[in-house]
């Protein structure tokens, strides 16, 4: 009962900080409460994405309403109802999983991955690509960003070892590529790698080496792109419906399953080649999919939403993979 109440109360302290945050983050942007409201909520709760930070609110409703004098919910691995882990663990072996909201998925790990003291924090970028990054010049933004997080985590702490893997490429797969091959200026597919490779070596000279340098002793991976849906892209027909769907929602499945899976592979070929170029781990993905019609896709029971993977199996297989980058083995 006692264990009940301790934790009712911290998720009330939890939703109370949260919805400050939230608060603070619409009517005060400006207010130097944000940023350290946003860097205690990101290290008790383990990940900077806004899905994490709301949870609390989600799981009081599920145990007060839902489930009263029951046994107490404490994580809902749901895309729709997020996630939020209790009590945070002490650690001294740290995984930050760093980049576009797959990171936050990939963060729902069990407890049996966590048997050696490794605790995975995320820094959520939000909804970022390489070519965005690229010709947005964020490098610099997303480097100082990533530090600050880092730095309160560990500060107090005993650190022995750890390790950045960094995930993008998704949304350039689901939506960038088919826009810019469809309706954007003309370029040819060749043409377009060549950008896309670009805007890689990008990424990499400039947030993935210069993360590694600033924290000598780290181990640094790149996740591969993780293959989207089966499911038929939205039907459009030109630049202007593209806009306009993406202000229903962002960054809509676009293209033939045909059409992604091509460009998933390509674009994994690129980043695999990269991290051998700078010395990185490439960090496998995909060979824990189901095939789906002679190729890998998310299916739908693994995917809450067909986009991220909420399959515990494949969440703890994907960590697994940095887990045994941090013993010495071989990606």
């Amino acid at each position: 009962m006692l264990r009940k109440i301790v934790y009712l109360a911290y998720l009330i302290k939890i939703s109370i900080i949260s919805i400050a945050y939230r608060a603070t983050n619409k009517y005060f942007p400006n207010s130097p409460w944000k940023l350290w409201i946003k860097l205690y909520l990101s290290k008790e709760l383990r990940s900077s994405h806004d899905r994490r930070h709301m949870s609390a609110l989600t799981l009081l409703q599920a145990n007060l309403v839902h489930r009263p004098f029951s046994t107490i919910i404490t994580n809902l691995n749901d895309e729709n109802r997020s996630y939020l882990v209790w009590p945070r663990m002490k650690s001294t072996k740290l995984i930050y999983l760093i980049g576009d909201s797959h990171v936050e998925f990939y963060g729902r790990c069990s407890k049996v991955i966590l048997e050696d003291n490794f605790g995975p924090y995320v820094l959520w970028l939000g909804p970022k690509t390489f070519l965005g990054g690229y010709f947005s010049g964020l490098a610099n933004e997303w480097v100082e960003y990533c530090s600050k997080l880092v730095n309160y985590i560990e500060k107090d702490d005993l650190i022995e070892q750890r390790y950045f893997a960094f995930s993008l490429g998704s949304i350039d797969i689901r939506c960038m590529f088919f826009q810019l091959l469809r309706f954007g200026p003309k370029i040819s597919f060749l043409k377009l790698m060549d950008k896309f490779e670009s805007a890689v070596d990008y990424f990499f000279l400039q947030v993935v080496c210069v993360m590694k340098a600033r924290y000598p002793g780290c181990g640094v991976g790149v996740f591969e792109v993780l293959y989207c849906t089966d499911l038929p892209g939205e039907s459009v027909t030109s630049d202007k419906e593209i806009k306009e769907l993406l202000k229903l929602r962002p960054y809509p499945i676009l293209g033939t399953f045909d059409e992604r899976s091509a460009w998933c592979e390509d674009i994994n070929e690129v980043i695999s080649l990269a991290c051998k170029r700078h010395g990185i781990d490439f960090l496998p993905v995909n060979r824990y999919l189901k095939v789906k019609d002679g190729r890998k896709a998310l299916a739908e029971e693994d995917s809450g939403d067909r986009f991220h993977t909420t399959n515990q199996y494949l969440i703890d297989n994907i960590l697994s993979e940095v887990v045994n980058c941090m013993r010495g083995r071989v990606c």
